[in-house]
């Protein structure tokens, strides 16, 4: 059956975590010739990301993966997604990945949609790599070759970083003493809660001696009474939080690293293990860190004094102002030549 395309319509399928919706959204506000609607999972931090860029995106009934759940789930997903399909008739569908785009790529495969996939990682996760056969193209972060994909199909435009990380907002309702060093801490919502707890314990008796900020997201209710630090959900003013950091302590997600490389701020990365294929580490030895500027502490390895140490050997080096060669809207005229 043919369908008439919209040609003013194309659908983001973005869901899971933060390392995939915020691309997407990205992507999506600089397509201003489209209407772009935008489709993520049942998750209450998708929710949230989407509801603090001002978006209402279609939602899929489903929180997270696991496998028998999502299996009898699947008739009903596929269904809703074929619905969408068929009412906004859109011209492009772009995938961002993770377990959410399963559906609708199938839906997409049925209706003979023009699919694009995003993947920002160095590893192509395993959701793009099933629809690479019937993309169009692949809009890599990280630059070829990948494993697993047919590489004539990859663009490489690099990673996709929201527009704010650059910008300075001044936020006045974050108590920072400006006569301490500043401590931001934040991670991808998978295994970040333990992590962050562990981190946080740590380091809470220096709090007479460093600002800290944690950025818990889906966790914040279970951080909410460390007094004297600063805890926060999703945060969408992270220019701010970057601009009064002296070092950043995260997960390796390939959008987080690629922000804190663009902004040349010194991190101290405890990379997710349990990602598929290693990916964070993959992430790590592919985008081109300055060796000086950071830190990898495994997450079986993280002590107290590990972690001390690391700080103590981060702050002795001097703070570098270098302007950031990021280019969006050439990135975004990439996307175009084949949306």
């Amino acid at each position: 059956m043919n369908y008439k395309e919209d040609k003013s319509n194309i659908i983001i399928c973005a869901g899971g975590t933060g390392g995939h919706i915020i691309p997407a959204i990205t992507l999506g506000k600089n397509l201003t010739e489209y209407n772009v609607y935008y489709i993520c999972g049942n998750r209450d931090i998708e929710k949230k990301i989407y509801n603090t860029y001002k978006i209402k995106p279609l939602i899929l009934d489903i929180k997270s993966f696991k496998p028998l759940n999502f299996i009898l789930k699947f008739p009903s997903l596929l269904l809703y997604s074929i619905k969408i399909l068929k009412i906004l008739k859109p011209k492009t569908v772009i995938l961002a990945g993770n377990y959410i785009s399963f559906p609708v790529g199938i839906a997409s495969i049925i209706l003979g949609k023009k699919m694009l996939l995003l993947e920002q990682d160095a590893v192509i996760g395993k959701t793009n790599r099933i629809f690479s056969k019937y993309a169009l193209k692949i809009f890599s972060g990280f630059p070829l070759p990948f494993k697993y994909v047919d590489n004539r199909k990859i663009v490489h435009i690099g990673h996709i970083l929201r527009e704010n990380i650059f910008e300075f907002k001044d936020d006045p309702s974050l108590k920072l003493d400006k006569s301490k060093k500043t401590i931001l801490i934040f991670g991808g919502s998978q295994g970040a809660k333990n992590v962050a707890k562990k981190i946080i314990d740590f380091l809470y008796p220096l709090k007479v001696k460093f600002n800290m900020i944690l950025v818990a997201g889906n966790h914040y209710e279970d951080f909410k009474d460390y007094n004297e630090i600063n805890i926060l959900p999703f945060y969408e003013n992270m220019g701010f939080l970057y601009s009064v950091s002296d070092i950043v302590i995260s997960r390796s997600g390939a959008i987080s690293v690629a922000e804190i490389k663009s902004l040349n701020k010194k991190a101290i990365f405890i990379p997710f293990e349990n990602a598929s294929n290693s990916e964070q580490i993959k992430n790590l030895e592919r985008i081109g860190l300055k060796k000086d500027r950071f830190v990898v502490i495994r997450e079986k390895e993280l002590t107290k004094e590990k972690l001390i140490s690391a700080m103590e050997k981060l702050l002795t080096k001097e703070n570098v102002e270098e302007k950031s060669e990021y280019d969006l809207k050439k990135q975004i005229g990439m996307v175009k030549e084949y949306v």
